[in-house]
């Protein structure tokens, strides 16, 4: 009996790595810290975030890095969210793996009293006044779909820088 040669099969190339990117804008020690988040050159929202407080938890950004988003599909904020918008069951879009953190969401908010250590978003940011503006409506019409979009197909990262 002949034995034939296995036959040639196509490459596998790997998944291509998606990374949102957080690029911040300012960071003074006194106010918030207004960046802008985007995917390939799309801009998708302004954000606002606590000022750098040594890491810590409810009272800090989070350190510039790379870090894995997830859904997070329970708690608190995802039964609000879940009766406030509509296609909200897959859950909030939590930034995980950060060092000593945890439950840190991209979520609607002005102010960084709206925050505990979470990135705000918003349509228009004053960086002077550290406040964003149609949170709502950036977060349930350009973030949170196009987030939910990408995680839906695969891994996905933000770079913080």
């Amino acid at each position: 009996m002949k034995s034939s040669a296995p036959k040639q099969t196509k490459k596998v190339s790997k998944p291509k790595k998606v990374v949102v990117n957080l690029q911040r804008e300012r960071a003074d020690g006194k106010h918030g810290i207004v960046g802008m988040l985007s995917h390939n050159g799309k801009h998708l929202a302004y954000t606002l975030e606590l000022e750098w407080n040594d890491n810590k938890a409810r009272r800090s950004c989070i350190p510039a890095g790379e870090y894995e988003i997830k859904f997070k599909s329970w708690g608190g904020y995802y039964e609000r969210y879940r009766r406030r918008f509509e296609n909200h069951e897959d859950g909030m879009i939590e930034i995980t793996g950060v060092d000593g953190r945890s439950h840190i969401l991209i979520h609607c908010g002005n102010r960084p009293k709206d925050t505990a250590g979470c990135v705000l978003v918003g349509v228009k940011a004053d960086s002077n006044k550290s406040i964003l503006y149609q949170s709502k409506m950036a977060y349930e019409k350009d973030v949170y779909p196009y987030l939910k979009e990408l995680l839906n197909k695969g891994k996905v990262f933000i770079k913080i820088s």
